[in-house]
């Protein structure tokens, strides 16, 4: 089975960038008023670090969405590998099995099951 050490690398840098980014995202304001020049527009400030913040979230949002992808690839793995183990020997199972017929519904038409009632 594979355990995917490069995704599992690439999704702990993804979120460790993430939180980097809100970080500095918030320490930017802080660091513009204390050492820049001259003082900036607030409105500036607010949209750096909210854009910034924002961003970083983001990154860390994706690396959580592709952590649960993986997890899902493995675990899938998983089951199908319990199945192919409890599965029984060929010659007691029938592949081959007809599906049960579908019943006719008396007086629907050719209907084969009713329709579903929203409730």
């Amino acid at each position: 089975m594979r355990d995917y050490r490069a995704a599992r690398a690439m999704i702990w840098l993804m979120a460790v960038l993430g939180w980097l980014m809100v970080a500095a995202a918030l320490a930017l304001p802080v660091a513009l008023v204390f050492y820049a020049p001259t003082m900036p527009d607030l409105i500036t400030l607010a949209g750096a670090a909210a854009g910034g913040v924002m961003a970083g979230l983001v990154l860390v949002a994706l690396a959580q969405i592709v952590a649960a992808q993986v997890d899902t690839a493995r675990n899938t793995a998983e089951m199908v590998a319990l199945l192919r183990r409890s599965r029984p020997a060929a010659d007691t199972a029938p592949e081959t099995a007809a599906p049960p017929p579908l019943r006719l519904m008396q007086g629907s038409g050719g209907r084969q099951e009713p329709p579903l009632t929203r409730g």
